[in-house]
């Protein structure tokens, strides 16, 4: 990623948005955009992550967009990667497909980080709600040990505790401003120039931990999180799904997770994560009886 990139002096947010086969919802995500951002100098760019369906056709009949089209599926890391490399704006707004805005939240993100006390904040993140209006995970906190201990059992006891301390997701409840130690990726808000420096988000990652370590490599340099309640995105991740669909993203998720502490911890700490993960799997192999689990573990194992 070109470091020495310039900004365009006309131009404050580029949205990025990445499709993958949800075209409509891209389209009503971009609409949003349109109905509340219109005052605020901006450009939005769309990349296609090889959907191979009706996307590029569809979204080619949206004027006013930046659309690129990838010839494989990066995944989230290098599609969000790739519309940064042609962006101008001074800040980046990454959304996902299945969002859309209900106010201007681009101006009041752009105001908060514009204020000089909050020259040391790097990203910025929404709430976020169903379409119904019930409150979302918006954020969450880095994975450590203790976590995946209670796990076992102990955040049943502990439930408050675990979802506010410990979760990787974790429900908006306060209404200031807050420091927190990453964003949720669906509305994620950044400066251009840190996530130059950082080169973007780490590509390693195919799906989930991808905001998470690129939070932790900020926080790293010095750079906070936040999170402000009083902007609110509409998320409509969620509802049912296959157990086909359901095993993918718990693979993902746990890969995801493993390859955060192989990037970020001790080889002690590395070491007692891949048994915590692999009992977890087993039990769930054995609870379940499913051979899908056990075929997850050897993958663990190898990692």
């Amino acid at each position: 990623m070109d470091e020495n990139k310039r900004f365009s002096e006309d131009l404050t947010v580029s949205f990025i948005i990445v499709n993958y086969r949800t075209p409509e919802l891209v389209l009503q995500c971009i609409q949003s955009i349109r109905q509340y951002c219109h005052t605020l100098p901006h450009e939005i760019i769309v990349v296609d992550n090889h959907s191979q369906d009706h996307s590029i056709a569809a979204l080619s009949s949206c004027t006013g967009i930046q659309l690129l089209q990838n010839d494989a599926n990066i995944g989230f890391a290098g599609a969000n990667n790739r519309g940064a490399a042609v962006a101008i704006g001074k800040y980046f707004y990454l959304l996902n497909s299945d969002t859309y805005l209900l106010d201007d939240a681009a101006s009041v993100l752009v105001d908060y980080m514009e204020d000089e006390k909050h020259a040391d904040v790097a990203i910025c993140g929404t709430d976020l709600l169903d379409a119904d209006g019930n409150k979302q995970a918006s954020y969450g906190n880095f994975p450590s040990v203790s976590e995946l201990l209670f796990q076992f059992g102990m955040g049943r006891v502990f439930r408050g505790y675990y979802a506010t301390h410990l979760s990787q997701g974790v429900v908006c409840r306060f209404n200031i401003s807050q420091a927190v130690d990453f964003v949720s990726g669906a509305s994620m808000f950044v400066r251009a120039e840190i996530y130059r420096q950082l080169n973007g988000l780490d590509e390693d990652y195919f799906l989930y931990f991808e905001e998470t370590d690129f939070a932790f490599r900020a926080q790293r340099l010095g750079w906070r999180t936040m999170l402000l309640p009083e902007v609110q995105v509409v998320h409509l991740e969620g509802g049912s799904q296959s157990a086909a669909n359901y095993f993918i993203k718990l693979a993902r998720f746990t890969k995801g997770k493993f390859l955060f502490f192989k990037k970020h911890k001790s080889q002690i700490t590395i070491f007692f994560v891949r048994i915590l993960l692999l009992l977890r799997l087993f039990l769930a192999g054995l609870r379940r009886w499913d051979k899908q689990y056990f075929r997850l573990m050897c993958r663990i194992a190898k990692a």
